[in-house]
């Protein structure tokens, strides 16, 4: 992953369409306003309802406190909903569902418990009938989502397309030519998962997500289907499969900082600034993500190559968790990843092969030529002039040689920084490959050392990766003629 700069959307979308996105945000907020109205209302219309009630009562008087955490869950939960306030504000529907949904659910979720009991117990089965009409008749929930529409805008997918250079905006493969191209929102827009999921655990969903975000360009990423959709991805070492893919996960260090109220577009924008602070998901277009992972090239103790391994920065959390969440070590990504790095190295070694060559019929030439101003003192006539024609003929190859040596250099550097173009995969791995493993590798190591390679050439080179080039490269492409 790499820091991808973004321009601002007054930059990108013309007056219309911003406008067309603001109005589509409204109507979201709308939308969701007058639904979770609704929904507050059905929820307290359930929980009043004489039959829930007794048949609450009728499970308690059956099991005859055998259960007692159980009933008390239900009585803590029904006496929630009925004491909550309505809300008066936007703001207030909105937290008001957001605390009663919960509450609801916990009661649909112990009266099952409790159901199940009775039907192992084979008895009462009115009771269990009832007990199971309620429980479906439970299942409320946020069942529309508002019309969002314009995050698949033409203007604004192809904006996001070249945005990126046609690559995924969190492992940077080149993929649009060959798969589907995922909008990504980056605050997912219908449901939040708080975090991932690891294991047996269950993982909190709230609802509504960040909905009024659904059409805003500073959340809209370019994705592959891979880092995107929640799915099992081959382990590198062959022997399973771990979960990865963002979806609607996004985790927070502090869960009271989520954004789950609001009044207007903008005081909910205002509060996603305040939340950025707990946020622990990677945004390229916000953060540097050398600030937090970094490329390694892994071998094994026969110096094999494993790998090239997303890894952590100083134990860097919201690094740790984006390549947890993303899948940035899966096997299919490590091995492209891995291809490319050894297309490099090999790159690299062409260049220094091709410079010793340089260098070596460089000084073959200027000793060809102080041994042919020596010739002049050898006695025998005939013997001379053959040495001569010898050694004409000797500096002639080394003169080309050193030309074809210099065309080699020449291409070597040309293939290393076509890599290195804004639209080429893995810029962050190269980067550091460049960085740390090609100057400990031990034919650059001997090219550094014996001064054929300077670091300020290096460091050249690495330029061709920085945000700045980027930007620059988007810029060279707006003044091209159309």
């Amino acid at each position: 992953m790499i820091q991808i700069p973004k321009p601002k959307k007054e930059d990108v979308l013309d007056t219309d369409l911003l406008k067309k996105a603001q109005a589509e945000a409204d109507a979201a907020i709308a939308h969701y306003i007058g639904e979770i109205k609704r929904c507050n209302q059905a929820i307290r219309d359930k929980i009043e309802a004489d039959e829930l009630t007794l048949l609450v009562e009728d499970l308690k008087f059956h099991f005859d406190s055998k259960d007692t955490d159980t009933q008390q869950a239900i009585d803590v939960a029904i006496d929630r909903i009925n004491t909550t306030q309505k809300g008066d504000q936007a703001a207030g529907h909105i937290q008001e569902y957001a605390t009663l949904y919960p509450q609801l659910k916990q009661v649909q979720s112990n009266i099952k418990k409790l159901a199940r009991k009775l039907k192992k117990q084979n008895a009462n089965l009115d009771l269990l009938r009832r007990a199971e009409i309620q429980v479906e008749g439970l299942g409320l929930k946020l069942k529309a989502y508002g019309k969002f529409s314009f995050y698949k805008n033409d203007t604004l997918v192809s904006e996001l397309q070249r945005n990126f250079f046609l690559k995924c905006a969190y492992c940077e493969s080149s993929f649009v030519h060959v798969s589907p191209a995922d909008i990504e929102h980056f605050r997912p827009k219908s449901a939040v998962k708080i975090d991932e999921k690891t294991g047996k655990e269950k993982v909190l969903e709230l609802k509504p997500g960040y909905y009024w975000l659904a059409a805003d360009w500073d959340n809209l990423l370019l994705s592959c289907i891979d880092c995107n959709r929640r799915r099992n991805q081959d382990d590198i070492d062959g022997d399973g499969e771990t979960a990865s893919g963002k979806a609607t996960i996004f985790p927070l260090a502090d869960e009271t900082d989520r954004v789950r109220d609001h009044d207007t577009w903008d005081d909910m924008i205002a509060k996603v600034r305040q939340e950025e602070k707990s946020r622990l998901l990677l945004n390229p277009c916000v953060d540097d993500p050398a600030e937090h992972l970094k490329f390694e090239m892994r071998y094994d103790e026969e110096g094999r190559v494993q790998g090239v391994f997303a890894v952590a920065l100083n134990d860097s959390q919201k690094g740790q968790k984006s390549i947890n969440v993303y899948g940035l070590n899966r096997a299919g990504l490590v091995w492209a990843r891995t291809r490319e790095a050894l297309n490099l190295q090999n790159d690299f070694f062409a260049l220094i092969v091709s410079i010793k060559g340089f260098l070596r019929m460089r000084k073959m030439e200027g000793e060809l030529k102080v041994l042919q101003q020596e010739l002049g003192h050898v006695a025998n006539p005939s013997v001379q002039k053959r040495l001569k024609k010898l050694t004409h003929e000797l500096i002639t190859d080394a003169e080309e040689n050193q030309q074809k040596s210099m065309q080699d250099i020449e291409t070597a550097i040309s293939l290393i920084l076509e890599k290195l173009q804004a639209d080429q995969p893995y810029l962050a791995m190269k980067r550091d490959l460049i960085q740390h493993d090609i100057k400990e590798w031990a034919p650059m190591k001997e090219m550094l050392d014996k001064g054929l390679m300077k670091d300020e050439h290096l460091l050249q080179i690495l330029d061709k990766v920085k945000p700045s080039a980027l930007k620059a490269a988007l810029a060279r492409e707006d003044e091209s003629p159309t």
